[in-house]
């Protein structure tokens, strides 16, 4: 795994001496304390009033010794996630030290990092093509892996609320994020499908019942 490091080569050289690693009595890994290391710098180096927070060297032990604990708790720990969360303390127009909980949230995958649209935008998308989601069009196949795990049927019918879809669109945004890929399947062409959810019998089922009760009419003529 990349330290923060090898993606921001251009942080000031100085500044590594002045913080020591978390503290080892977290139990966490060697890798992961050096990740916090390497995105605290980064962070203070985009902070000017970073000092404010840390009035001396154990309150900089803590906040990394937390920030690394909640990174991992938060399945936030992978260097490209960490690389996403100092883009954008980088652009918070804040000069302070972001809070733990708020870095954190910085380091989460949103829509728009993979080019999809945000939350909202997904539900309705989705379920406006709920009606007929093989015979659709999708901008990606992200989005129709979403409706098929709530199930197209709930979708056409209202029974999947906003949040519920947006939980599981986040969940299918992070396995692509981690390369993670999904197939629309190609619909059958004798196949239908009832707006009910429920499969219809195929097209050779219907004629062929319909050929047999024309034999059945014609036994008792």
């Amino acid at each position: 795994m990349k330290s923060v490091n090898d993606i921001l080569p251009n942080e000031p050289a100085g500044m590594v001496g002045q913080y020591s690693q978390p503290e080892q009595q977290t139990g966490l890994g060697e890798e992961a304390r050096r990740l916090v290391n390497d995105a605290f710098k980064a962070i203070c180096a985009a902070k000017p009033a970073w000092r404010k927070a840390f009035p001396d060297d154990q309150a900089i032990k803590n906040m990394k010794a937390s920030l690394t604990k909640a990174l991992i708790d938060s399945g936030c720990s992978d260097y490209r996630l960490i690389k996403l969360g100092v883009k954008r303390a980088r652009l918070d127009p804040s000069p302070f030290f972001p809070s733990t909980g708020q870095f954190v949230e910085w380091c989460r995958v949103e829509p728009s990092d993979l080019g999809l649209p945000e939350a909202r935008e997904a539900f309705l998308l989705c379920s406006s093509k709920s009606h007929s989601p093989l015979g659709e069009k999708w901008p990606h196949v992200a989005l129709y892996e979403v409706g098929r795990r709530l199930g197209w049927y709930d979708l056409r019918n209202g029974y999947v609320t906003e949040k519920a879809f947006e939980k599981v669109y986040r969940a299918v945004c992070r396995e692509v994020f981690d390369g993670q890929t999904f197939k629309i399947p190609m619909p059958k062409a004798n196949q239908l499908e009832h707006h009910g959810g429920q499969k219809t019998r195929t097209v050779q089922q219907t004629k062929a019942g319909k050929q047999h009760l024309a034999g059945l009419k014609d036994a008792f003529k």
